[in-house]
Parts: C-alpha cells; sequence; structure tokens
C-alpha cells in the first residue's frame, strides 16, 4: 500500500475518533521505529509519575498498614459497565463482608448507572468526559485519595486516561489487564514494571467478564463465578410506541464496526414482509453523513425515528422495553442482555472476543443471550483492529475512508439474519 493510501486511512481513522495512540504506533511500524517506542515511553512515564505523585510521599505510605479498601478506575463506556456489573456488584459485596469498602472512580453516567440500576452501593468517585479530563475534575480526584493507602488497586481498561488517574492512588496492591494489542501491550508489558513495582499484569485476550474474575481471584474472593449481570430499569417519563416493537441500533462508537444501510434495509423489508410488528431506529449520531442516510430510510420506510434525541436513561429505558433488539457489537447489546431483551448482534472479526460471543461460569434458565452472527467465512485478516494492522487490506482501507464498515462486517449473509429474526419473532 503506498504512502498516499496510508495517510487518507489515517485520516480517515481520526475523523472517526479512533485513538491517537493506534494511529502513533501505525505510523511507527511503517516508519521502522517501532523499537524507540519503548524507551520514549519509559522516559515519559517515568516523567509522569514523578510529576504527579511525591516520591517521599508514596515511600512513607509504603511503609504504612493498608486500609481495607479496594479502589477500581473504570473509564468504560456503556457495553463496558454493562459486562462489569456482576463482578463489580459481587466484589462490593465481598469488601462489606469483610469489613471492607469499595470505591470506583467512573463518569457521571456510569456511576448513575451503577447506582440505580444495577444498585451498587459503593463509594463513587466521578468525571465527567474520560476524553477530556479537567484541571478541577483531575484535582478532586486527587483530594478524593490523597492519604488514603487503599488494600487494592484494579483497573481493567487501557485507555489512556486510566492510566491518568491510576497514577494518583497510592495502593498496597496493583493489578492491570493488559491488552495484548497495539502500543497497550508495548507498554503494559515493558514499561508499567520499570516505574511501578507492584504490579501483576493479567495479559488474556479472552471474555471482559473473565478477566475481572481472574482480578477478583487475586483480591481473594476465590469464589467468584462469572454471570450475566442483571439490572432494574426503573419506569421513565418517556413516550414509548404505543404497541410491540424491534428496535434496530446499527451504529457503534467506531465506524468500522457499524452496519452498512444496505444491511439495515434488507432487514427491514424483511419485517415489513413477513410481520405486522412496528420497528423502531435509535442511534446517537455519530457520524453525520452515516445520520443523514439513516434519516432517508426512516422517510422511505415511515419508521419510529430517534436518531440522536434520547438521553441515556431514555435510551436504556427504549431498550428495556423492546421486543427484539437488531444492532452491532455495542453497549446496546450488553444492556438489552442485561435486561433480558432478546438481541441479534452483527459483528465481523475487526475485534478479538473480549466483548462477545459470551461466555459464563453460570447461566440461569431465565437469562437471554444475544444471538451473535458472524460472516460464514473467516478471512485471514480476522481480528485487524487489535492488531493495528487492519488498513493493510486495500479493501478495507478503501472503504473505510468512504465512511464504511470494515468487509468482513459487511459480509454476514442475510439469511442467517432473517432466519435469526424469524427464531425469535415466532416464540413471542
Amino acid at each position: 500500500m503506498g504512502l498516499h493510501q496510508k495517510l487518507q486511512t489515517i485520516k480517515a481513522l481520526r475523523k472517526q475518533k479512533v485513538s491517537w495512540i493506534v494511529i502513533f504506533y501505525f505510523g511507527l511500524e511503517y516508519l521502522g521505529l517501532k523499537k524507540w517506542l519503548t524507551c520514549i515511553s519509559i522516559v515519559m512515564a517515568k516523567l509522569y509519575v514523578l510529576k504527579n505523585t511525591s516520591c517521599i510521599k508514596r515511600k512513607f505510605l509504603a511503609n504504612a498498614l493498608p486500609e481495607n479498601k479496594t479502589i477500581i478506575v473504570e473509564t468504560g463506556v456503556l457495553g463496558d459497565c454493562m459486562l462489569v456489573v456482576d463482578a463489580f456488584r459481587e466484589l462490593n459485596d465481598y469488601c462489606k463482608k469483610n469489613d471492607g469498602e469499595l470505591f470506583i472512580i467512573c463518569s457521571h453516567a456510569m456511576a448513575n448507572i451503577f447506582k440505580n440500576y444495577a444498585h451498587i452501593d459503593a463509594a463513587y468517585i466521578c468525571f465527567k468526559n474520560r476524553n477530556n479530563l479537567t484541571r478541577t475534575e483531575i484535582k478532586s480526584i486527587k483530594k478524593s485519595c490523597r492519604n488514603i493507602k487503599f488494600k487494592c488497586l484494579l483497573r481493567r481498561d487501557g485507555h489512556p486516561s486510566a492510566l491518568k488517574l491510576s497514577s494518583f492512588i497510592i495502593a498496597q496492591k496493583s493489578l492491570y489487564y493488559s491488552y495484548d494489542v497495539s502500543t497497550r501491550s508495548i507498554f503494559e508489558q515493558k514499561v508499567l514494571p520499570q516505574v511501578y513495582t507492584d504490579i501483576k499484569l493479567i495479559k488474556q485476550d479472552v471474555f471482559i467478564p473473565s478477566v475481572w474474575k481472574e482480578l477478583l481471584h487475586d483480591v481473594g474472593f476465590t469464589d467468584y463465578k462469572t454471570k450475566l449481570g442483571k439490572i432494574s430499569v426503573p419506569q421513565a417519563d418517556f413516550d414509548l410506541p404505543k404497541s410491540k416493537y424491534i428496535l434496530i441500533c446499527p451504529e457503534a462508537s467506531n465506524r468500522t464496526r457499524t452496519v452498512d444501510i444496505e444491511k439495515i434495509q434488507a432487514v427491514i423489508h424483511h419485517i415489513r414482509r413477513k410481520y405486522s410488528i412496528e420497528i423502531v431506529i435509535s442511534s446517537d449520531c455519530r457520524d453525520k453523513n452515516y445520520k443523514e442516510e439513516l434519516s432517508a430510510l426512516t422517510n422511505k420506510y415511515k419508521i419510529t425515528s430517534y436518531l440522536g434525541n434520547t438521553s441515556l436513561e431514555e435510551f436504556i429505558y427504549l431498550v428495556s422495553k423492546a421486543t427484539l433488539l437488531i444492532s452491532c457489537d455495542s453497549g446496546q447489546v450488553h444492556l438489552a442482555a442485561n435486561s433480558s431483551v432478546p438481541c441479534i448482534c452483527l459483528t465481523g472479526y475487526w475485534d478479538l472476543p473480549y466483548f462477545v460471543p459470551y461466555h459464563f461460569d453460570q447461566i440461569s434458565n431465565e437469562d437471554i443471550l444475544p444471538i451473535i452472527l458472524y460472516p460464514k467465512k473467516i478471512p485471514a485478516c480476522a481480528y485487524c483492529g487489535p492488531r493495528g494492522s487492519f488498513a493493510e487490506s486495500k479493501e478495507c482501507s478503501d472503504r473505510i475512508v468512504k465512511g464504511l464498515s470494515v468487509k468482513c462486517n459487511f459480509d454476514i449473509d442475510n439469511e442467517d439474519i432473517f432466519n435469526a429474526i424469524d427464531s425469535v419473532l415466532e416464540k413471542k
């Protein structure tokens, strides 16, 4: 692939808000300078820690007995948090039984879900936006954690803000989950151990609840078994469709995982041809062009639209009352599962299996797990996104530049989707 094509791909990725870390790594790999990244990162990380944490204070607190308090840094969004609901709830109960206390650093929106929907009565330290931590928020978090020596710090998310927030915390034991991808793998495997001396890296490309199972076992909660984390959705002051409805949520935070318009149109045509049930489309409309295409589709088929005009609470209520959810690999899939709503998830081979398919230790008869549909043929470039090599496929890079999803997302057989829809609706 030529330089011009690579630059076009990078430009398109940045427009879709793909992390600069991944793009930076991609650039270093192209220039043959990847080996220098480790040395640079070590220096930067050491300087950052020295800047944000007093070494004298750290040494003093290291000699003090830790308080029986555990703290979690969770910078994930809706999907991440739905998957950890059960682990956090069980850990909170475990801490209480052992005369301890659980602290959770997360966004205000996720704290609201943990408190009001999952009923986890931990101590919350909140920020507004993980991508834009303000000085006021950072000072407030520092103040909340000041002079507390936690027994254990847990962090799964590799987001840069999670690393920043973790640097404010003094803990006797720090447990991190290492993504074996891109710069996160290099940074967390080679850099962090040289900056901190009390870190255990858990390097596994596995289902996220299984990662938390290992983290909780290391904390001492060895009886924990993974299971679906149910939530209760309270009545909301929100106008829902008056009859039963199928909810289609085709957009993900990353355009590469979003369902293409042609695929949505085929799904709508099948439902309209075979069933007399209302169809509703919802999206937060991150992509302006995609929003225009969805709007044209809703007008063409006279579909009820909730495009970009629902709050998080309203969206949760909308999903929880649906007869069926059809979506891409995104947060609404896990929200539907936690709300006992049947769901069909259309996904390709962009991501490693962190989020789907589900693999729980315990599954009850009441659990309604999502139906995960992949393309029948596994491409040679499977799991390209985490490896940072997706742009090596010219076909996919061309699609990304045009604002389309990666090819394997589009290659799911329509008949497989129709059969899955029929299997759910014929039971209703």
